[in-house]
C-alpha cells in the first residue's frame, strides 16, 4: 500500500488513486497521463497525449502536424481543430436547397451566398452520416426524414424534461400555475352546475327523482315566463305559456 493512516508509507512519493501521474507509489516518467486520441479522425484534439515528468506532473502534448483530420472533416491547425471551411479561409454553413443539403457547404464572407464547396479537382464532400440537415439526417449524402426519427426526437425531449425541471417553472411562473389550476377545477364545476340549472328549470329532475306531478303542473315556468318563451309544451309537467297570457291575472 502506498499510504497508512492518511502517511505516504516509506519509499512511496505519491498514491496511484490520487494521480494519473502516480504508478506503484513512484512517479512514471514520460508515461501517458491523459490520451487526446489524435490519431483518430474524429478526434476534437490537436496535441499528442499528455505525459508526466518526473515531479508528477501532467504535461501537454506537442501539437500535431498542420493538416491532421480531425472532427467533422476538419483540420488540425496550431493545436487547434478548425471546421472544414475555416481552414481553407472562409465560413461554415449550410445549403438550403434539396440537392445540396447533405454537401459541405462554404461561403466567402459572412454576406457572401452559401454554396457548395468544390476542390482543385472540382470535387465535392458529403457531410458525415448522422448530420442534421433540414428536418432529417444524412444517410451516404441524402437527407431522409423517417417517421422514426420524429418519434426519437419526441422521447429525447419527455426525457429531458425532469421533474424537478417543472417543478421549477411553475414555482417560476406562479400567477399563471394559480390561473392553471383554477380553472382546471372550476371551469367543468361551472359547466356541470350550469347544465344542472338547465335541467332544474326544465323539470327533468323532478321527472328522474320522481317529484309531484300536480304539485309540478303548478309550478310557475318562471325562466320561461322570464324569457319570453313561446315554446309548445313538451310533456305535461312542461308548461311553456306566452309572456301575455302568464302574466295576464298576475298582480303587479
Amino acid at each position: 500500500s502506498c499510504s497508512s493512516g492518511c502517511k505516504l508509507s516509506s519509499g512511496s512519493v505519491c498514491v496511484d488513486s490520487n494521480s494519473e501521474s502516480c504508478y506503484k507509489c513512484n512517479w512514471k516518467t514520460n508515461g501517458t497521463c491523459l490520451s487526446t486520441d489524435w490519431q483518430n479522425e474524429n478526434s476534437k484534439h490537436c496535441e499528442a497525449d499528455y505525459k508526466c515528468n518526473s515531479q508528477g506532473k501532467c504535461v501537454a502534448g506537442s501539437a500535431v502536424a498542420e493538416g491532421t483530420e480531425c472532427f467533422d472533416s476538419g483540420s488540425c491547425k496550431s493545436g487547434k481543430c478548425l471546421p472544414f471551411c475555416e481552414y481553407r479561409g472562409k465560413v461554415s454553413c449550410s445549403c438550403s436547397q434539396a440537392d445540396d443539403l447533405c454537401k459541405l457547404c462554404c461561403k466567402d464572407t459572412d454576406d457572401s451566398v452559401c454554396k457548395v464547396y468544390f476542390n482543385s479537382s472540382n470535387q465535392f464532400s458529403l457531410l458525415s452520416d448522422g448530420k442534421i440537415c433540414g428536418n432529417g439526417i444524412c444517410v451516404e449524402g441524402v437527407c431522409k426524414v423517417s417517421a422514426q426519427d420524429i418519434q426519437e426526437k419526441f422521447w429525447e425531449i419527455i426525457e429531458e424534461i425532469s421533474v424537478n425541471a417543472v417543478i421549477k417553472w411553475f414555482t417560476n411562473n406562479i400567477v399563471f400555475t394559480i390561473i392553471l389550476f383554477t380553472s382546471i377545477f372550476w371551469i367543468p364545476i361551472s359547466i356541470f352546475v350550469d347544465w344542472l340549472d338547465d335541467k332544474y328549470d326544465l323539470g327533468y329532475l323532478d321527472e328522474i327523482l320522481g317529484g309531484d306531478d300536480e304539485e309540478n303542473q303548478k309550478k310557475p315556468n318562471t325562466r320561461g315566463i322570464l324569457l319570453g318563451s313561446t315554446k309548445v309544451a313538451d310533456s305535461a309537467n312542461n308548461v311553456y305559456p306566452k309572456v301575455s297570457s302568464a302574466l295576464a291575472g298576475t298582480a303587479l
